[in-house]
């Protein structure tokens, strides 16, 4: 909105300049006509002689005083004349300056007023993008609330139907409660132990690889120093892929942040910058510059669709590690 107002002052501008400049000149020229006017009428009745003046034999007098006086304002007329042109011409030469400046500027503003409207127009999209997938999650909420409904009306049930028929006989199943338990947990103590191998899979890889660009851009160096490499796996277990997300879109489980992002915002190297040698010493910025390299380049290789993290973090589940 502010955009569009300053493009119509501008806009007024360069149509409100041109119209001023050319009153200014036609008044100018008004001015100037009345002078040359003045001028001729007076260079005029100088050079007339008395019509009333009677022949006379003797010699004619040198012109008088009066006649000087008139060739001295008429000099200076002149001057004030030539004065006026040359001020005309130097503000014909401004306002041109000017209107062409402000139809830069006008084209500028233009410019910028597309830019600002597209930008809105994302933004839009996008709010309605992520409203979409609220309103998603929201339902899945609602039938998870359903689901836990369910199953705790079950359970009550469960529990009266035990309390009636305490004196029946039981079987082998019921009777092993603890076991069915002890069984879940190692189930889960099992999927975390699958979430960790699968987690360090993932650091170990993202890292390797990016290490392995980030050299080619070192032309320099054959191979990283042991101690940074190390420093940089002990950050990156410490701090990348510590969430997990199900995306319902795509129907499959996010992990971050990653590797890269992590090098993207220096939280990597910060956090690797105490395990390289001693506590003084800091990550090389070399090796800082071809990782953030290497990882500009891949997170710019990656889906534009996919969840943004801030949005991911409020709905996120701890990983195991």
């Amino acid at each position: 909105m502010l955009g569009s107002i300053l493009y119509a002052l501008i806009h007024i501008a360069c149509i409100a300049i041109p119209i001023a400049a050319a009153l200014l000149l036609e008044d100018a020229k008004k001015i100037l006509a009345a002078k040359e006017a003045k001028l001729g009428k007076t260079t005029k009745s100088s050079n007339e002689a008395p019509a009333s003046a009677p022949a006379s034999p003797r010699k004619v007098a040198a012109p008088g005083p009066d006649l000087s006086a008139l060739e001295a304002e008429l000099k200076k007329e002149i001057e004030e004349v030539e004065k006026l042109k040359a001020s005309l011409k130097a503000k014909k030469a401004d306002a041109e300056t000017k209107l062409a400046e402000l139809t830069a500027k006008e084209a500028e503003v233009g410019s910028k007023v597309a830019d600002v409207e597209s930008k809105e127009k994302a933004l839009e999209s996008r709010e309605a993008e992520l409203d979409s997938k609220e309103a998603e999650l929201k339902e899945l909420g609602s039938k998870l609330d359903e689901r836990d409904a369910a199953l705790a009306a079950k359970e009550a049930s469960s529990t009266r139907v035990e309390s009636t028929e305490s004196t029946a006989p039981v079987s082998d199943d019921e009777a092993k409660p603890e076991e069915a338990e002890e069984e879940a947990e190692d189930d889960a103590a099992a999927e975390e132990e699958a979430e960790r191998a699968k987690r360090k899979k993932m650091i170990d890889e993202e890292l390797d690889l990016i290490l392995k660009k980030a050299l080619e851009e070192l032309e320099d160096e054959d191979e990283f120093e042991p101690e940074a490499v190390e420093a940089l796996k002990l950050a990156a277990a410490k701090i990348t892929y510590l969430k997990k997300y199900y995306d319902v879109m795509r129907d499959e489980v996010i992990y971050f942040p990653s590797v890269a992002k992590c090098i993207i915002n220096y939280t990597l190297m910060e956090e690797a910058e105490p395990h390289y040698f001693d506590e003084d010493d800091e990550f090389p910025a070399d090796y800082s510059g071809a990782l953030r390299e290497v990882a500009t380049g891949i997170i710019g290789e990656e889906d534009d669709d996919a969840p943004d993290e801030d949005y991911m973090a409020a709905l996120a589940m701890d990983v195991a590690i």
